[in-house]
């Protein structure tokens, strides 16, 4: 794990070399950066949707617990500013995080189900860097993660680089 660990950390860094120097780069998820993304578009096989097409706005937060390396970070969505759901990575021996690429990244989540059950699902992160502009492009969730599944992509640009931390107030 300390492997892919210290391996992921040199991969994301090389893609947000066109950030400036005092961007935070940890092995939180969502390509290892952390911090707010606006959601600019959502592209599906059949058709492309945007804020202006669907009627609200959405962001994905993500963070990184700064008291532990072992505590859970989280992925939290919002739709208009409101909270919709928040799912956590799995900690110790059940944590998983795949580079299938030096900008590709999978990270199992934590999905709480009714009651007191939960299920696991991977998500699929790439990260496209520019000198203008850090967007984020995120698949759904899928249980397993097949590569001919993952057909929806959704796109965040990167809004706030300040490390979020825990408690979770939001």
């Amino acid at each position: 794990m300390e492997t892919i660990s210290c391996l992921a950390i040199a991969v994301i860094a090389l893609a947000l070399q066109g950030c400036p120097s005092d961007v935070p780069v940890n092995n939180a998820p969502a390509g290892y950066a952390y911090g707010t993304f606006e959601w600019d578009s959502t592209i599906t096989p059949t058709r492309v949707l945007t804020p202006n097409t669907i009627g609200y706005s959405q962001k994905l937060k993500v963070r990184r617990n700064g008291y532990n390396d072992l505590a859970p970070a989280s992925v939290s969505f919002y739709r208009n500013d409101t909270l919709q759901r928040r799912y956590f990575e799995p900690v110790g021996d059940s944590a998983e995080v795949k580079e299938l690429d030096n900008k590709n990244v999978l990270i199992k989540y934590i999905l709480p189900g009714p009651g007191s059950t939960s299920t696991t699902a991977y998500i699929h992160y790439r990260v496209e860097t520019t000198d203008k502009a850090t967007t984020l492009i995120v698949s759904e969730f899928l249980n397993p993660y097949l590569e001919k599944a993952d057909t929806v992509h959704h796109y965040y640009r990167m809004i706030a680089l300040t490390p979020i931390t825990y408690p979770l107030n939001n």
